[in-house]
């Protein structure tokens, strides 16, 4: 996105002016797009990422937005890579407001029985032990500053009990508790915590599966009654609410970003089947 691409519709106003944010998995999706919108409220934006070509790209973005950034590459996985990352945020800016843990991946799906030990641990590795990392070595320079907010970015599957993702649904389930004890641990110290679960999103990771799952990303879409899979950018919107003033008595809450999916359930009349057909199509 160019500067000349750049509406004022699309200009939140400066509501994060003078704060740090951090997001981890910002080369891409949601977290891309999150910093995107960070940036455009007038949020100084670092961030961790697997890939150096999503880096460059991502701090490519945001500088063209004249943001001021720091575009960091390493594994959230990697306690040393995380504790790096953050020190060296806090180093160049000398404060930390704002963290978005988004970092996650799929893994390979299956039930506990196809599920491999390897895959698993990778998928635990990233999703659970990523935010455990991130928001453990955030929290002190957090404190320091006398508070902030996190946004966990957890998924439907933090709700719901998938088939065929065993090991994501695991994780993304455990990452519920994790936010709802830092909200208590840390609410009464200025430090709000929130977890967004967004259902399907037009993303890369989400066109990775679709293309090993076609047929288990159709039931989950045909289970949407808005009839869509999210977009980045309504996910980013509800992560920068989170972590604004405009959320200031907001703490602990789990919040669905799911077309009404979770809201009970729902069969979608047959007349509209292909409705769901073409969401896939586009999705790959």
């Amino acid at each position: 996105m160019t500067m000349a691409q750049i509406t004022d519709l699309q200009r939140p106003g400066k509501r994060f002016a003078g704060k740090v944010a951090f997001v981890t998995g910002a080369g891409a999706g949601i977290g891309r797009s999150t910093a995107r919108h960070l940036a455009l409220g007038g949020a100084t934006v670092a961030f961790l990422t697997r890939s150096q070509e999503n880096c460059n790209a991502a701090r490519d973005e945001l500088q063209a937005l004249g943001t001021t950034t720091l575009a960091l590459v390493g594994d959230v996985a990697s306690p040393t890579d995380v504790q790096a990352a953050i020190s060296q945020v806090v180093d160049t800016f000398d404060r930390l407001d704002i963290v978005v843990a988004n970092a996650g991946i799929t893994g390979n799906g299956g039930s506990i029985v196809e599920t491999e030990l390897d895959d698993w641990n990778r998928v635990i590795a990233v999703n659970l032990n990523g935010v455990f990392l991130t928001i453990k070595y955030a929290v002190p320079p957090m404190l320091e500053r006398g508070g902030g907010s996190i946004v966990i970015v957890g998924s439907d599957s933090s709700v719901y009990g998938w088939q065929k993702l065993m090991a994501y649904t695991a994780s993304k389930h455990a990452l519920v508790g994790m936010a709802r004890s830092l909200a208590l641990d840390h609410g009464p110290q200025g430090i709000r915590t929130n977890l967004v679960a967004p259902t399907a999103v037009e993303t890369e990771m989400i066109k990775r599966y679709v293309e090993l799952h076609p047929n288990d990303v159709e039931n989950w879409v045909s289970g949407v009654p808005l009839g869509r899979m999210a977009k980045p950018s309504e996910v980013a919107q509800v992560i920068c609410h989170l972590v604004s003033d405009e959320a200031a008595f907001t703490n602990g809450a789990v919040y669905p970003i799911d077309g009404g999916l979770t809201a009970g359930l729902f069969a979608k009349p047959a007349h509209e089947a292909e409705g769901v057909e073409q969401t896939l199509s586009e999705a790959v």
